[in-house]
């Protein structure tokens, strides 16, 4: 790289001493084009164009304006493709993130499955409970009062309760955050 500025110094340097030199002009170009300043090779090979136009006819060369006009073909070419190599590395990297978010979403719905099953599990176990409690004959239960027969029941669907909504809090937190991956992923 710094091979390449310093020989686009000397041939600019050069070209300051004899500026009608093709050579010069497309040494210059070249050294560009293969730094990928394809704007500034253009314009290089733009000036040495228009050298050979002004130059009088007898003096120009049908042979110098094809070989520019090549030339200036050639790193148009190049420019397009370097643009279509770097739209294809953002698009790399674009499919990269889609799928590092994918695999983060994997990993949500496994938890959150999880979790259900966990929930699932803690229902069963109590409803089991609830309905082992209620086929025992009423002389083998000591029965407590009507109002801790109450109490048992109302702390049993607080339990309830309390696991179903901590269940529906961590769903609600679970798709938020798959929300919010998702409208970064299509920023």
């Amino acid at each position: 790289q710094r091979r390449l500025d310093e020989a686009i110094a000397t041939y600019e340097h050069a070209l300051e001493f004899d500026p009608t030199n093709l050579t010069l002009y497309m040494s210059l170009a070249t050294t560009l084009a293969h730094q990928q300043k394809f704007a500034m090779a253009l314009a290089t090979l733009d000036r040495a164009l228009a050298l050979v136009q002004a130059a009088p006819e007898g003096q120009q060369s049908q042979t110098a304006r094809e070989w520019l006009g090549a030339w200036q073909a050639w790193l148009k070419i190049q420019r397009q493709i370097t643009a279509q190599q770097q739209q294809l590395l953002l698009a790399q990297e674009q499919i990269e993130r889609t799928q590092l978010l994918i695999a983060a979403l994997r990993e949500l719905l496994l938890a959150q499955q999880e979790q259900t099953q966990a929930f699932q599990k803690q229902l069963t176990s109590l409803e089991e409970q609830f309905t082992a409690m209620r086929k025992q004959p009423l002389a083998a239960r000591q029965q407590p009062p009507a109002a801790a027969q109450q109490q048992i029941v109302v702390r049993w669907e607080q339990q309830l309760a309390a696991a179903v909504q901590q269940q529906l809090y961590a769903l609600e937190q679970q798709f938020a955050t798959m929300r919010e991956q998702l409208a970064a992923m299509q920023e």
